[in-house]
């Protein structure tokens, strides 16, 4: 019998980013205990007077998705910090603005110089326009040189500075793009405790708030037009079938590539023949699945499974949904999408669920 939904993401997410089997039993444990304490918080009734709805969230909750139609989507949206890895995530998409026929928005984000006024009742900080100045006129010629590192035929560039924003936090500026319908940011992953894997990469972080797709790109992750996608499954929650209808969607003008299903089985949730079954006919009565495969992979974990099914299938894209939850609900439960962008070296597609 599989284990709850909160429990079976957080047992099978265990093994790769902290190792060891006591652990990940003790959590798996703690996370059957936090699932109740979340169905008892979708119930308002059930609510005691300190609010476990506002440390929880509704079981799945998700935020505020701006996912457009392809028809829809006029621009994509790079984010740079100019470093290597950022250099071939751009390559990469410029090739996916030319296929789709998008403008192409390249975007720095950086801190403002502030200095400290002293007044009659203490410091006050304030802009220093002057370096402000300094700092944006040099920052464009690298942004220009940037931008002409790769050639961009066919594919119209736009060049945007912007001071003192959040970069994790994209709904907090991607309205300053008209017709924005995705995210391409480089990443080299976690690549020590304190590079990523105590409190996250930005890319990581990005994915949880951001309420557009996001293509993660590693280095060394060269585009080519996707045939074989992946696109692993839950067959227990709710928001598999929208998950699966937006990425077949978004994949439709490669022709459309060949997407097959995957879900991976570990020790600790394992998914049983009738089950992985019965899930595949539901989900055949809610979206046309013609030419879709499925695929059952096992491994010590979800993200070593997907390792495995990368090289064996040999598939150019991992699509995956992400609830995007955050505060004490993202710390108990994590997340499996920002560990596959952190620690497997494939291109990913991040889609933000939401409800139908």
């Amino acid at each position: 019998m599989a284990l709850p939904l909160a429990s079976r993401k957080l047992a099978s997410s265990l093994p790769l980013r902290y190792g060891g089997r006591f652990l990940s039993d003790l959590f798996g444990a703690f996370g059957r205990v936090s699932l109740l304490l979340r169905q008892a918080a979708s119930t308002p009734a059930a609510l005691p007077a300190f609010g476990l709805h506002a440390i929880f969230g509704t079981p799945l909750a998700v935020i505020p998705s701006k996912a457009l139609l392809l028809s829809e989507m006029k621009a994509i949206v790079h984010l740079t910090d100019f470093s290597a890895a950022a250099q071939n995530a751009y390559a990469y998409a410029l090739a996916v603005s030319r296929h789709l026929g998008a403008e192409l928005h390249i975007v720095h984000i950086y801190d403002r110089p502030y200095a400290s006024i002293a007044y009659q009742g203490g410091l006050s900080a304030v802009i220093d326009a002057a370096m402000d100045q300094r700092i944006r006129d040099e920052l464009r010629k690298h942004l220009e040189q940037y931008a002409a590192s790769h050639p961009a035929e066919g594919v119209k560039v736009h060049l945007h500075l912007w001071g003192d924003l959040p970069v994790w936090r994209p709904d907090q500026y991607i309205d300053k793009i008209a017709g924005a319908g995705l995210i391409v940011m480089g990443t080299q992953g976690a690549t020590s405790l304190w590079h990523g894997g105590l409190f996250g990469t930005n890319t990581a972080r990005l994915i949880r708030h951001s309420p557009l797709p996001v293509l993660a790109i590693h280095p060394g992750n060269a585009y080519r037009p996707y045939q074989k996608v992946l696109l692993p499954v839950d067959i227990f929650d709710e928001q598999t079938p929208h998950g699966v209808r937006q990425a077949l969607d978004f994949l439709r003008p490669w022709n459309p590539p060949q997407v097959t299903l995957l879900v991976v089985n570990t020790p600790y949730v394992f998914y049983d023949t009738p089950s992985i079954e019965k899930f595949l006919q539901e989900l055949k009565s809610q979206v046309p699945l013609e030419g879709v495969l499925l695929r059952v992979y096992n491994d010590i974990s979800v993200e070593e499974g997907l390792r495995q099914a990368m090289e064996s299938e040999k598939a150019d894209l991992l699509v995956m949904g992400t609830h995007a939850r955050k505060g004490l609900s993202q710390f108990l439960f994590g997340s499996i999408t920002e560990n596959v962008a952190q620690y497997l070296a494939y291109p990913l597609l991040a889609f933000p669920l939401q409800s139908k």
